[in-house]
C-alpha cells in the first residue's frame, strides 16, 4: 500500500496503520527540515530596505488573539496552517504538498500536545507576530524551539494516547446521577454534565 499507511487484513478489509512514536518523530523532523528550507529561502531573498512580511498570517493572529480560550483543535489546525504558509512562501509546490500531507498525519498528535501545554496559544501568537513583521531569523529561532519542544513532549504524548482519561467531578454531581434509575453513569456524566477532561500538563523544562 502507498507509503505503508494502509493495511490489508484478509477477510476484514483495509485499515489505517497507527503511527508509532518513531513515525511521528520522523514526520516532525521532515516538517522541520522543509520549513527551515523555506525560511532560509525567505532570508536569502530579502531585499535591503524592503519588508514584505507574511500578511496571510494577520487573520490567523487575530483569530488566536481574540479567542478567550482556543480549543486544542483550533491550536493544532493553526500550527499546521503556519507551516503551510511558510511552505507556500518557498515557491516550491512539491514542498507545499508534502507539508500539507504531514499536517494531516500530525494533526491528532498536535491536539494531544496542546492538551499538555500550559499556554499553547502564546507560542503561536509570537510565531505569527514575527512572520507578519518579516523577521525571518526570529521566526526560524521560534521554529527551532517549537521543534525541540515537540520532540521532548512526544514520549509523554504517546503514553497519554494509551492511558485512560479520568474525569474528576464533584461527589454531589455523581450522587445525583446515581440517584436516577436506569441511567449509565458514564453516559450521564458525558451528556448531562458536559465533562471535558484534559490531559495532565507535563513540565519538560
Amino acid at each position: 500500500m502507498v507509503e505503508g499507511l494502509i493495511i490489508n487484513v484478509p477477510k476484514m478489509g483495509f485499515f489505517m496503520r497507527t503511527l508509532s512514536e518513531a513515525d511521528i518523530r520522523d514526520l516532525y523532523e521532515m516538517n522541520y527540515i522543509l520549513t527551515t528550507w523555506s525560511i532560509d529561502r525567505l532570508i536569502r531573498d530579502e531585499v535591503p530596505g524592503l519588508v514584505l512580511g507574511m500578511p496571510e498570517l494577520v487573520a490567523l493572529n487575530k483569530k488566536l488573539a481574540l479567542a478567550q480560550l482556543p480549543s486544542d483543535e483550533i491550536i493544532a489546525n493553526a500550527s499546521g496552517a503556519i507551516f503551510e504558509y511558510c511552505a507556500r512562501r518557498s515557491g516550491n509546490l512539491e514542498i507545499v504538498e508534502r507539508v500539507k500531507n504531514m499536517n494531516d498525519r500530525l494533526n491528532h498528535t498536535r491536539v494531544c500536545e496542546s492538551q499538555m501545554e500550559q499556554a499553547p496559544v502564546a507560542a503561536l501568537l509570537e510565531i505569527t507576530k514575527q512572520g507578519v513583521a518579516g523577521n525571518y531569523k526570529g521566526l526560524q529561532k521560534l521554529f527551532d524551539d517549537q521543534y525541540k519542544r515537540s520532540v521532548m513532549l512526544l514520549p509523554h504524548v504517546m503514553r497519554q494516547r494509551i492511558l485512560p482519561v479520568v474525569a474528576l467531578v464533584e461527589e454531589t454531581l455523581v450522587n445525583t446521577c446515581l440517584s436516577k434509575p436506569g441511567l449509565v453513569l458514564n453516559k450521564e456524566l458525558n451528556e448531562e454534565l458536559r465533562v471535558e477532561p484534559r490531559f495532565p500538563q507535563v513540565n519538560v523544562n
